[in-house]
Parts: C-alpha cells; structure tokens; sequence
C-alpha cells in the first residue's frame, strides 16, 4: 500500500497556476486516480464533487450511529 500526501486543495484545483500545462496537470491528476486507491479526507467534500466513480462516506453520520 503506498500513501501518497498532498494539500487537501490540490485534489480538487484547476491547476491554473500551471499556465497551459493546466489541462495536462488534471488529466494527470485523474489518471493517477484510477490507477491508485485515493482517500481524500476532507472539511471541503463541495470542492471533489466532480469526481465520478468513488464512493463518499460522512463520518458525522458513521460515528453518530455507534
């Protein structure tokens, strides 16, 4: 298992920092998704709610039912 550590806004940026490379930079970034298993731990779950195929646990709700 590999653990990757990043800001949690890198994720979700559009990379425009980046200047033209920015397309290329979130291509990557959802490309290293699909090859990795990614756990996004989050206050800001608005900013990943265009990522597709994942699954979304709220840990408010988990912890109020034990």
């Amino acid at each position: 298992m590999i653990f990757a550590h990043t800001a949690d806004w890198q994720m979700g940026m559009k990379a425009l920092s980046a200047g033209d490379k920015a397309g290329e930079v979130r291509k990557e970034r959802i490309e290293a998704a699909d090859r990795l298993q990614i756990l996004i731990l989050t206050c800001h779950p608005e900013r990943y709610a265009g990522l597709s195929d994942v699954e979304r646990f709220n840990l408010e709700e988990i912890l109020s039912k034990s």
